[in-house]
């Protein structure tokens, strides 16, 4: 799916909306931001399955990873060789699973090529926008080593700001410490809806026209 297609434009962003903004009231204003930062996690993550089902694994695993990895790092920031490790890991791995998927078919390609081997590529697609949230990941858990931010506790609010369908599979990659605020809480307003249609309209007539 993309920004310019009609299936987004006329379905998916329709209901994201209606089921964002709809009236459910609760006790208090934290809870209605919970539901609706859960309406865009989940809006979110059928946007990207939308075209590739299978890698919303990875996504999950990978979120999941991460999120236990960042309050494990805070956890043991006082601890300043654990944190390291914790640290080197977390890089390891994230590094570790774009390169498998980016560079696995042309590494055994070449080692084939090299030493005459027959080794079977395994010829696998590359998740979309695998790059941006890998990057994106790894500048929160860097964020939290560094004692720049706190580790988020809501795995939800973890997650949105890792799959946010905005800019998941084109960029940019977002730090945590600028929408950190945002996830706990934010303002609406007509203006700013309105301001928010006109900038996307513009945009999309750059990006068709």
């Amino acid at each position: 799916m993309v920004f310019s297609s009609i299936t987004f434009l006329f379905v998916f962003l329709p209901i994201v909306i209606v089921l964002y903004f709809v009236p459910i009231f609760f006790a208090n204003r934290e809870l209605e931001i919970k539901k609706k930062n859960l309406i865009l996690c989940l809006a979110s993550l059928i946007f990207y399955a939308w075209g590739e089902p299978i890698y919303i694994i990875l996504m999950l695993l990978s979120i999941l990873f991460n999120y236990n990895m960042g309050i494990d790092i805070e956890h043991s920031l006082r601890s300043s060789a654990k944190a390291k490790m914790l640290m080197f890991f977390a890089v390891v791995f994230n590094l570790g699973v774009l390169g498998f998927f980016k560079y696995g078919n042309f590494i055994v390609e070449n080692v084939n090529s090299l030493f005459s081997l027959n080794i079977r590529s395994p010829q696998l697609a590359l998740p979309v926008g695998i790059s941006f949230y890998t990057f994106q990941i790894l500048s929160y858990v860097v964020d939290v080593y560094r004692g720049e931010v706190r580790s988020q506790r809501n795995i939800i609010s973890f997650a949105l700001y890792i799959t946010m369908f905005p800019q998941l599979i084109a960029g940019p990659i977002v730090q945590y410490s600028d929408i950190a605020q945002q996830l706990h809480g934010r303002t609406h307003s007509v203006g700013k809806f309105h301001s928010g249609i006109m900038m996307f309209i513009r945009g999309l007539g750059i990006k068709v026209l």
